[in-house]
C-alpha cells in the first residue's frame, strides 16, 4: 500500500462515528465492525465475531502462516490487541477541524480516533498486508479488537476474554 491509500483506509474508518458511549449511533458501531471484519478477510484472516448480549461484539481474528491451519509446529503467535470504538466530539465547537473527516495539515492528522485506537489499528492492518505482500511475516497473528474500550470495557470481562483465548488456544495447541 502507498501513502495515499493508507490515509484512504484510515478516512474511511475516521468517519465511522463509533461512539460506544451514545447508544444513538449503535449502527455506527457495527458498521465499524463490518469495516473491520471486511479488510482482515481481505488479508486472509479467519474471523470470529464474540458478542455478549447488546454490546459491540469482540472480533478475533486469526492468520495462520502455514498452509495447513492446524499444524503449526514451533511457530509463534502474536497478538495485537487494539479497539474500534471512540470518544464523542463533544464539544464540537472546539474542534479546528471536522471531527470525522481526516485531515492532514503540517504533517499532522486530525480527526476523531487518529491517535486512540484507529490509527493504530489501521498502522497494525497496513503492517501485517505488508508483511504477508513481501513473505516475511513469521509468525500466526490474532488481533483482539474490542467495542467498549472508551466507556471501560465493561463487557470485555473475563469471562469473554478467557472464552475467547480458550476458543484460541484450542486452534493453536500442536
Amino acid at each position: 500500500m502507498n501513502k495515499v491509500e493508507v490515509l484512504k483506509l484510515l478516512s474511511d474508518f475516521i468517519a465511522i462515528q463509533s461512539v460506544s458511549a451514545d447508544s444513538k449511533r449503535q449502527s455506527e458501531t457495527l458498521k465499524a465492525v463490518g469495516f473491520l471484519k471486511s479488510k482482515l478477510i481481505e488479508l486472509g484472516f479467519d474471523v470470529k465475531l464474540m458478542k455478549k448480549d447488546n454490546f459491540p461484539p469482540l472480533i478475533i481474528g486469526t492468520y495462520h502462516i502455514d498452509a495447513d491451519r492446524y499444524q503449526y509446529g514451533n511457530k509463534k503467535t502474536i497478538g495485537i490487541y487494539g479497539h474500534y470504538d471512540i470518544q464523542p466530539e463533544d464539544p464540537v465547537n472546539e474542534w479546528k477541524t471536522p471531527p470525522f473527516k481526516l485531515t492532514v495539515r503540517n504533517g499532522k492528522m486530525y480527526g476523531r480516533g487518529v491517535a486512540d485506537n484507529k490509527g493504530h489499528v489501521i498502522q497494525n492492518l497496513t503492517s501485517i498486508k505488508r508483511l504477508i505482500e513481501v513473505n516475511k511475516l513469521k509468525n500466526n497473528i490474532v488481533f483482539i479488537l474490542e467495542g467498549e474500550e472508551e466507556v471501560g470495557s465493561e463487557n470485555f470481562d473475563e469471562e469473554i476474554f478467557w472464552k475467547g483465548l480458550g476458543a484460541l488456544n484450542k486452534i493453536y495447541s500442536p
